[in-house]
Order: C-alpha cells, then structure tokens, then sequence
C-alpha cells in the first residue's frame, strides 16, 4: 500500500453574508441544487444520496449511489456529512463557513477519511473528487449565494 491519500481540499470566497452562504449551504430546497443530493433533510441523523445517474435520479432510485448521513449542522459556520458506498469504509465532508466583512464569506471544504483504502485502487476516483468539489460543487454553491 503506497502513500495514503491526503485530504481534498477546496476552497471559494463568495460575494455574500455569511449567513445567506449558510442558509443555501444547509437549505433543503438549495442542497439538491448545488450539491445535486436526493431526501435531504437539514437535520443530524437524516440519511441523503449523491446520484450520478441521471435516469435513476429522476427515478429517486438509490441503487449505486453515495450515501450520506448528516453530522453536524453548527450555524452559521460549520456543517459535516460522511459520504460512503454501503459496504466501503466511511469519508467525511467537512465544510467551514468564515466571515470576511459584512459582505463576503469563505467556504472551505475539506474531505477526509481515506486511510482506510487502498491508494491504488481509488486514486482515479479520488482525483476526480478532487476536480468536482473545486470545479462543480463549490462554483455552484457560489453562484446560488450570490444570486439572491
């Protein structure tokens, strides 16, 4: 087993109060659209799904997807959910909300809790993680924030 993987990081500033980035970032009816999740619910203990694919996610069908299950919602500053396929060691998704005046926040991402597999075998997987919090996700975070 080589080097294990670091955790990603991803990180965004964001033209908009800290507590208008919280509540898109933890809202039930913004989640499925910056995150793309399925049955989110803003509470600890609720279980939601990332599925990629797109027949099944107009279906709601869960099969093949990440699971999720909601651990921290600290307003306004910190909200953390572990991301898993049944039967695979969890990660976790750490994301931290920071005031930078009145009018603009930073959001940092971090998502660990790869100790557990086997560098090789998930490095593509893990690398295109990386590519999506910082290219995808995090963007359209922004960009709902922002435009409200």
């Amino acid at each position: 087993m080589g080097e294990p993987l670091l955790p990603i990081i991803a990180e965004i500033s964001i033209a908009a109060p800290v507590e208008r980035v919280w509540d898109v970032l933890v809202g039930e009816s913004t989640v499925p659209q910056w995150l793309g999740a399925m049955d989110y619910k803003p509470q600890v203990g609720t279980t939601f799904f990332m599925q990629q694919d797109p027949d099944k996610k107009a279906r709601r069908d869960t099969e093949g997807s990440t699971w999720c299950d909601v651990l921290v919602l600290q307003k306004p500053l910190r909200f953390e959910f572990s991301w898993y396929l049944p039967g695979t060691p969890e990660t976790m998704v750490h994301i931290n909300l920071f005031a930078e005046g009145t009018n603009r926040s930073f959001v940092r991402l971090m998502h660990d809790g790869w100790d557990d597999f086997e560098r090789e075998a998930i490095e593509d997987f893990y690398e295109q993680l990386a590519r999506g919090w910082a290219e995808d996700v995090l963007p359209r975070l922004k960009r709902l924030a922002e435009s409200s």
